[in-house]
């Protein structure tokens, strides 16, 4: 969200009452973060990425996930991804508290650092059809992309 400065935003939930996700407590650690985009042929290893391993258990390497390190972050990217952001933590808010007790908040990142692999920009702009995005939906639901079409403003 924001073009200028991007930003982006997340929600990472708590496991249960009191106790964070990683990902919070990697944050509350080193208050930066990459935000690497899933192309359709890394949806599995997303996807296994998403199981619920152990504090300390990395999931690049339980799922054999290749990384790169950040250029101006510490946290890595994903290696095989197509484009990556970089990321420090901007603010977090803290939102009401799940019907289970869990804590619920929002982390806003602004954006430092982009990495766009050169095989997805045509005519100095990035083609999305190459970028090949997995969408999150609702529920267990992801998507790809259909048709990719411009519409410019009025005016």
């Amino acid at each position: 969200m924001s073009a200028e400065p991007p930003y982006v935003v997340f929600g990472p939930n708590g496991k249960g009452p009191g106790v964070g996700k990683d990902t919070w407590e990697n944050l509350l650690a080193v208050p930066e973060f990459t935000v690497s985009l899933v192309c359709e042929e890394d949806g599995p290893a997303m996807n296994a990425s998403s199981q619920a391993f152990p504090a300390g258990v990395s999931e690049f390497e339980a799922c054999g996930i290749a990384r790169l390190p950040g250029h101006l972050v510490k946290p890595p990217r994903v290696a095989s991804a197509k484009a990556a952001l970089e990321c420090r933590v901007y603010q977090s808010v803290a939102l009401p508290r799940l019907a289970d007790g869990r804590e619920n908040r929002v982390v806003i990142g602004e954006v430092v650092g982009i990495y766009i692999a050169d095989e997805v920009i045509h005519d100095g702009r990035v083609d999305e059809r190459l970028l090949q995005p997995l969408t999150r939906l609702g529920y267990m639901n992801y998507g790809t992309l259909g048709t990719v079409f411009e519409l410019n403003r009025p005016g």
